[in-house]
């Protein structure tokens, strides 16, 4: 076993020392240095020595320019047992923190987000290392006013802030997390772009005001914070805000916590404008700025305390309740905010009019989600099933897929109908499957995906009796409205003539719509149609051009068929080398005939190490 680790180490050795430029060193950086860091973890010393003489070479050649691959070092740092590895716990956090310190400030905040997904589900001893390097990664942030007119930003920070109350769960780490849901707010409000930042901000006030671990300085930041809201919303809000405060200073004398208490009470300001305004007219205070005032103030307090609780009234005004009345005042017009949310999410996850970054995409679905749309809902479960911006899972996904069902969200029924056929994240089962997509398909002007589904169940007799005619009918319904995959098997049917009579002109037709929709199955096609020359004019270069988009996509025999054109020169020019690692790449999807060729290749010393004897050809 340590001599396969130390000859795959040997390669990627070789790949560094072969890196003539700062890109080719920043690509294989980006494909290896991973794979070295968790060979620190190995059980075998030779291997680990291996592992740092590499690590050692890498930090030598890392000029100030060359970026580093953060976000899959972010995934190493959360990944299970990372803690119980000294060695690869201190690389990766050196690698880690030089990456972070070579970003500019907008990339900085958005290095952060990667390391505190799913923070809840760790270890404690993981939250709190995790959360040690976001409080050292944020005091070195410097976000200029620009910055915070930057949507990406501005969730980011919302993002920090959702991970900050999660942590201030944590009794060691409260005081902490309080600082930093400050430090988040001071940066929020004074961005136009923080949506409904009242009730954050009455949120962290109350935090800095009433913790059990609050001291001095946060009692401060949070009058500050008051005094700033009271500024800036209506007398009604006000009032409210005024009664939590009331309520939370009632509690702290039950508690016996007078110190605190006298503590907000030097603040003059504070208690004019939030205490006596709302419930006992309003005195002006201001020319009467003195300690005897205070003292009213407190009996005045203290008085109210007795009143309610005698009428046993107080467990009835929780703190909580008068907060939410707030937050559903100032969040009365929120679904303005999550209308946008599901398209920015898409063009995120697409790289439409900027790069693609998918880990935004998921932020954006799963804010639209926790708002309780089913579309919201409907795409989590798509990330979660495809590991989109998220660790893949599968029985996440079911869950949401099956929420969003419940909710009568057509994609969301013929998902599940998906995971049924295929046993993702719950027992196989075809028939229900067949069902799911039959309810997805009679919806309401009918579901494009669900009638080309029940398609694929009558031509493969899925949950239902195989109907080669009912297949081909559904899947050109599908078609008319438009749906890419519909399309693709319409000329499925025309080529292999289920359903209808062959037609080879008509199949590279459907083929060449599909592929102009995007659909990757199509497009692949298309390319098997110019490679053959079937219903067109036959053109290796289109056929190669037209696999290497499909196999861009993801699509397994796309990435297989790329691999067959490099090995062959059809096309393009012959390099065995990259028809392995394109025949490796579809193996690792799941493709039977990429993992056949990658043993191929091995066999016949095709760019790669000869291992063994096979006379049998590569699949095409």
């Amino acid at each position: 076993m340590a001599n396969n680790e130390i000859q795959l180490l040997e390669n990627i050795e070789i790949q560094f020392v072969f890196a003539e430029n700062e890109v080719q060193f920043e690509e294989k950086l980006k494909n290896f240095l991973s794979h070295v860091l968790k060979e620190l973890a190995s059980p075998h010393e030779i291997v680990r020595k291996k592992a740092i003489e590499i690590l050692n070479h890498i930090k030598k050649r890392m000029t100030k320019t060359v970026k580093l691959p953060r976000n899959l070092l972010a995934e190493l740092v959360c990944s299970e047992n990372f803690m119980q590895f000294t060695l690869l716990k201190n690389f990766t956090i050196m690698f880690l923190k030089t990456a972070y310190n070579r970003l500019t400030e907008n990339d900085k905040i958005m290095y952060m987000l990667p390391l505190i997904e799913n923070i809840e589900l760790k270890s404690d001893n993981m939250k709190k290392f995790l959360f040690q390097i976001i409080l050292e990664f944020f005091q070195k942030l410097r976000l200029k006013l620009a910055d915070l007119e930057t949507k990406e930003i501005v969730d980011s920070l919302y993002s920090l802030y959702e991970c900050s109350r999660v942590l201030s769960c944590e009794k060691e780490l409260l005081c902490q997390s309080q600082s930093l849901k400050f430090e988040i707010m001071c940066y929020l409000c004074k961005s136009k772009l923080a949506a409904n930042i009242f009730p954050f901000m009455l949120h962290v006030s109350f935090d800095c005001l009433y913790s059990p671990k609050t001291d001095t300085n946060l009692q401060k930041k949070g009058v500050d914070f008051i005094k700033w809201i009271t500024r800036m919303v209506d007398t009604s809000i006000v009032e409210l805000i005024g009664k939590v405060l009331l309520i939370g200073l009632l509690k702290i004398i039950k508690d016996n916590r007078t110190e605190k208490f006298n503590n907000l009470l030097k603040e003059q300001e504070i208690n004019q404008s939030l205490l006596f305004k709302p419930f006992y007219g309003s005195p002006d205070l201001s020319i009467h700025n003195s300690e005897e005032d205070n003292e009213n103030f407190k009996v005045i307090i203290i008085i109210k305390f007795h009143e309610l609780n005698q009428l046993d009234q107080f467990d009835q005004w929780t703190n909580e309740e008068n907060v939410q009345e707030i937050i559903n005042i100032l969040e009365k017009n929120i679904d303005e905010l999550a209308n946008g949310m599901l398209n920015i999410g898409y063009e995120h996850e697409n790289g439409i009019g900027d790069e693609k970054d998918e880990h935004k995409a998921f932020i954006y679905y799963q804010k639209f989600a926790e708002m309780g749309n089913d579309n919201g809902i409907n795409y989590v479960g798509h990330c979660y099933r495809q590991g989109i911006g998220v660790e893949k899972d599968e029985h996440k996904a079911f869950i949401y897929y099956q929420k969003s069902a419940e909710m009568g969200n057509a994609d969301g029924i013929n998902n599940l109908g998906y995971c049924y056929q295929h046993g993702i994240g719950v027992e196989k089962d075809e028939h229900k499957a067949f069902i799911y997509y039959q309810k997805s398909a009679e919806m309401e002007m009918g579901n494009a995906d669900g009638i080309n589904s029940l398609g694929n169940c009558y031509r493969h007799g899925i949950g239902v009796e195989k109907d080669e005619y009912k297949a081909f009918i559904y899947y050109q319904k599908s078609a008319e409205m438009g749906n890419g995959n519909g399309i693709n098997n319409v000329g499925n049917c025309y080529k292999n003539g289920i359903g209808v009579e062959k037609d080879e002109y008509k199949a590279f037709i459907y083929y060449q719509i599909s592929a102009e929709m995007g659909c990757v199955v199509g497009i692949n096609n298309l390319g098997y149609y110019y490679r053959e020359g079937i219903g067109i004019e036959k053109d290796e270069h289109k056929a190669f051009i037209y696999y290497k988009k499909s196999a861009e996509m993801g699509n397994a025999d796309g990435i297989n068929n790329l691999g067959y054109f490099h090995q062959h020169g059809i096309g393009v020019e012959k390099d065995e080398y990259k028809a392995f690692i394109y025949y490796k790449k579809s193996a690792e999807i799941g493709n039977a005939g990429g993992t056949y060729n990658v043993g191929y290749c091995y066999d016949k010393g095709i760019g790669v190490e000869k291992h063994s004897k096979n006379p049998d050809p590569p699949v095409f």
